[in-house]
């Protein structure tokens, strides 16, 4: 598990720092109300490439590493047939959602949106593909090479042309220019030889796509009540500290998520086995996730300052630190939590909670809005997410899986907790007060090493032998 985690960890946390700088762009350039409408857009984007693709990924997913040899292929084609079948009617489902919600829309922006739309749709099929057949030099490369051009194609584009369509255009050339390096034609098969594995994934992704609607829409749709009430200003400060720990964390997760969930499937049908790996895959990511939680929010202020800028602080740091617990319990039940009901393949119970938190979200932001601002749309948030953590983990015991603890869990904890101490500790040296960088560095510098020798001191997951091996090597 830790050999395969490796391998894709240092492009993944390459893509979480290139999160970063591509918010920080598109704050500084667009100003805080031109970034509330494009944080407006990129939600219905997303609202869509949930109905359009993201379902049949995530079927793909599920079904293609326990697949045999012969029905790879059938899988691999069905998926890509759906997405260039679907394009026709996605499209105008969504050119009449975009213009139906926003006024002043014009035609070129919706050929950005469209263009972000589709060929992001096909790049993450084909990076799936590549995850999936172990390509790892070719995932790496395209990744890689999408987080850089993402911001260099924004940086020039926005440099040239500080608008929405800018920074929606230089998104959709990273995907474009990045697609060659993972792209293939799926080998063509018919339709009476596709027939059960269609049935496969259809019955296994439609609950799957509804859930994930409103999985997005739950997660998102304060952005539209924040817009509508508040005005776009508030948009955009929210959006931007809630996209920058959302994507952030989401890369986090996936650190451990991406490499290690193929793996897992193919454990599905044996129980004992599939609950002992599912408990170490549960350790390896708290031992990421957990710490970088507790990093995001010691070094919130100069962190928001440095990327996004002085204007985006006014809401106070307290509204950060809520979204990234928020950001981290969302990420937790998809990642982790989820899993349990996906293996006993009892996804359909997914909408029905998601469907609750979405119903509870929307209530609550009428309520708590206009009485607590931008605060009452975060712990509307928080809410929710803990809320519909609590259920899946109560249906999917409920469907007979076991989630499995053990003393690692709690050398985490300890390990994280001396990693608190020591950054507020050196909050409070004369060091802290010169410059948002030196800050960073200095939290980094102290948080990382306390948390590695905390865990080897504890022998978290075998550190000391791991070590140990490390050091003979290097001797022999």
């Amino acid at each position: 598990m830790l050999k395969t985690l490796l391998h894709y960890a240092p492009v993944q946390i390459a893509s979480a720092l290139s999160v970063f700088v591509l918010i920080a762009l598109q704050t500084r350039y667009l100003g805080v109300e031109a970034y509330g409408v494009l944080s407006v857009y990129l939600v219905l984007v997303e609202i869509t490439r949930t109905v359009y693709s993201q379902w049949l990924n995530t079927a793909l997913i599920r079904h293609y590493p326990g697949a045999d040899k012969t029905d790879k292929p059938l899988y691999a084609s069905i998926v890509f047939s759906g997405i260039v079948g679907l394009f026709l009617p996605i499209s105008i489902l969504f050119t009449l959602a975009l213009f139906a919600f926003f006024e002043g829309v014009t035609w070129f922006n919706l050929s950005s949106l469209l263009g972000l739309l589709v060929i992001k749709s096909f790049f993450i099929f084909f990076q799936e593909m590549a995850r999936l057949n172990d390509q790892v030099s070719q995932y790496r490369r395209a990744t890689a090479l999408q987080s850089i051009l993402s911001m260099i194609f924004t940086w020039l584009l926005l440099e040239y042309s500080p608008s929405v369509d800018s920074a929606t255009f230089g998104l959709t050339l990273s995907y474009f220019v990045s697609l060659p390096l993972v792209w293939f034609l799926p080998s063509r098969v018919s339709f009476n030889q596709a027939k059960p594995a269609i049935s496969t994934l259809v019955s296994y992704g439609l609950p799957l796509m509804t859930s994930g609607l409103i999985g997005v829409a739950g997660s998102r749709i304060d952005r539209f009540f924040i817009a509508d009430q508040l005005g776009y200003t508030d948009a955009g400060i929210y959006s931007a500290l809630s996209n920058m720990l959302l994507g952030l964390m989401a890369l986090v997760f996936m650190v451990v998520a991406l490499p290690l969930y193929p793996d897992l499937a193919r454990k599905i049908d044996d129980k004992a086995q599939l609950f002992n790996a599912h408990q170490r895959y549960q350790v390896m990511m708290l031992t990421i996730s957990l710490p970088a939680l507790i990093g995001l929010c010691f070094i919130a202020e100069p962190l928001i300052r440095l990327f996004l800028g002085e204007s985006y602080l006014s809401a106070g740091i307290p509204l950060f630190w809520i979204l990234a617990t928020s950001a981290f319990i969302f990420n937790l039940r998809m990642h982790y939590i989820d899993h349990g009901l996906q293996f006993a393949s009892r996804t359909n119970i997914l909408p029905f909670i998601l469907g609750a938190s979405l119903s509870l979200n929307v209530t609550m932001l009428f309520v708590l809005l206009p009485i607590l601002g931008l605060y009452g749309a975060a712990y509307t948030s928080l809410i929710c997410n803990v809320i519909a953590l609590v259920m899946s983990f109560i249906f999917a015991k409920k469907a007979g899986h076991k989630y499995l603890i053990n003393s690692e869990l709690i050398k985490i904890l300890v390990a994280s907790g001396g990693m608190a101490l020591s950054l507020y500790f050196i909050r409070q040296t004369p060091l802290w007060a010169i410059s948002d960088i030196l800050q960073i560095a200095i939290s980094i510098a102290v948080g990382i090493p306390m948390f590695a020798l905390s865990s080897l001191a504890m022998n978290l997951m075998g550190s000391r032998k791991v070590v140990k091996n490390k050091i003979r090597k290097v001797n022999a």
